[in-house]
């Protein structure tokens, strides 16, 4: 028994901390049955972000999920990319690779509330700067108050990841053949998704929770950190 305590202390100690963020998708989720509560608990939105007292929320709207179904798809990708995820990579990799995809995609739904800003001014201000700087200012007023929660962007950051280095372990042609496939199959939907928005309908599809700017702004970074690393 005592020959295997060193063993057992070193598995605890390599998965307990990287299945942490998972078990608090889990206790995030069933510990607040109703959504409004987490939400307005540990959502985000950007005007809160703003108050440098709310800034605790880019850490904990991650961990917040709309439904069942958000959170059982967040856990299964999450749980994918810790089991391809390399053993000999340190817990900073994957915290930082976790985190920096979370903020990635903070900077692209920012990106895109921008874009869409542009959007509305061009079809609502009538081509006079004064309508135009109206509509942008209203848009901007309404957006920076629609909450936005969900770990896909960090999750989608780490599948990414472990797709880049697939190719730089010593694995065989299918393998690697499989982890190009599976970035195809990351950015191919988000990049359909993104540009499958109604001309007439860009105001109601940003006020989406979940976006797909989020989502490859954080493949792109998984992908530059796995080329990086």
């Amino acid at each position: 028994m005592t020959a295997r305590n060193p063993d057992w202390r070193r598995r605890l100690s390599y998965w307990g901390p990287r299945l942490a963020p998972c078990l608090l998708f889990l206790a995030a989720h069933y510990s607040m049955p109703h959504l409004e509560n987490r939400i307005e608990k540990y959502g985000a939105t950007f005007q809160l972000l703003n108050d440098t007292a709310e800034l605790y929320r880019v850490v904990t709207h991650v961990f917040i999920h709309i439904d069942d179904d958000h959170l059982f798809k967040n856990s299964v990708g999450y749980l994918l990319a810790l089991m391809r995820w390399p053993q000999g990579s340190d817990l900073v990799s994957f915290y930082g690779v976790f985190w920096g995809g979370a903020l990635s995609g903070l900077l692209a739904t920012h990106v895109e509330q921008r874009y869409r800003r542009t959007q509305m001014e061009d079809k609502y201000g009538l081509g006079f700067s004064v309508v135009k700087r109206a509509v942008g200012h209203v848009h901007k007023a309404v957006m920076d108050r629609v909450p936005f929660c969900g770990s896909s962007a960090a999750v989608f950051a780490l599948l990414s990841y472990t797709a880049v280095l697939g190719d730089r372990r010593d694995l065989t042609a299918t393998w690697r053949r499989l982890d190009i496939l599976q970035v195809a199959l990351l950015v191919a939907p988000e990049v359909g998704a993104m540009y499958h928005v109604p001309k007439s309908d860009v105001w109601s599809v940003e006020r989406r929770v979940v976006g797909h700017w989020a989502h490859l702004g954080a493949i792109a970074f998984g992908l530059l950190a796995g080329v990086l690393e």
